[in-house]
Parts: structure tokens; sequence; C-alpha cells
């Protein structure tokens, strides 16, 4: 498995990067994901990956044809309080692919926050797993009531 940052793809090829990646999450993200993280993608400029506290990460397998194949998605927009969405492909769940994307966060970031719906119990284990620590629980936009994480390397 390879983890990568897309920092910087040409602004031209971003639309229809950015495309395929709304469309892994819409098809591997068990329609966990809310309306406005997916938004908050789909509206993405490619600008906007360069912004501090914004990062990309995508984790890919290579194929028996050695072409990469996209089986993990993480995005972090403004340290996780604007948007903190992992998603992983079904056939590569319970291999850790979530904890390591989330590890890779917050050791490229230093600080993360991340929101998860108290029903969502795969990725509240995640979340702890990776390290961040629940410190409030509340209502999330969807009207459950939600975990708030948080993980800041300055403590």
């Amino acid at each position: 498995m390879d983890i990568r940052v897309i920092r910087s793809p040409h602004e031209e090829k971003w639309p229809v990067l950015r495309a395929k990646f709304v469309q892994f999450i819409i098809n591997a993200g068990d329609q966990r994901i809310t309306t406005d993280a997916l938004k908050q993608l789909e509206s993405l400029p490619v600008r906007g990956l360069q912004e501090e506290g914004t990062q990309l990460l995508i984790a890919t397998e290579r194929t028996s044809r050695a072409k990469a194949r996209l089986i993990g998605l993480s995005l972090v927009v403004d340290f996780g309080s604007t948007t903190c969405l992992v998603v992983v492909h079904p056939e590569f769940r319970g291999n850790h692919i979530g904890t390591i994307l989330m590890r890779e966060q917050i050791s490229r970031l230093g600080s993360l926050t991340c929101y998860v719906a108290i029903d969502n119990l795969s990725s509240i284990h995640m979340c702890f797993q990776a390290g961040l620590i629940a410190h409030h629980l509340m209502d999330g936009p969807t009207g459950k009531p939600t975990l708030a994480f948080e993980y800041d390397a300055r403590r």
C-alpha cells in the first residue's frame, strides 16, 4: 500500500481527479459521509489543497498490471473543524487503512478535529486507534448524537 498527499495536481486535471475522488466516496462511503463534507470536496479548488490545515491523502494498491487502485481516501479541511472524512473501499476494510490515513493526517498536520456520529462504531474505533481523544458529545449535522474527537501535538 502507498499513501500519497494530493497537493498540487495540474489545474486542468484537478476537476477530473476530484470527480474520481467524489465518485469513490459515493461508491465506498456507505452513505456515512455528510452531504456538506461531499460538497466541500466537490467545490475544493486546486489552490485549496495548499491551504494550511487542508490535506487530501489517498491510499493506493498496485494491481497485477502495475496500475494503482484507489483503496482509501482522507480529506481534512481547516484541521478537521470544517471537514474530516475517511473512506476505505469495502474490500480493504479491517486492514487498518483508515487508522493509517488518520495517523498520517495527524503526523503531517499536528492537530486534528473529527466529528463522528455515535452510531458509526467503526469510525469511532478508528479515531481511538489513531490516537484522537473524544472530548464532548454534541448534536451532529444530521441531528444524530456526535462525538467530537481531537488530537493536538502541543498537549
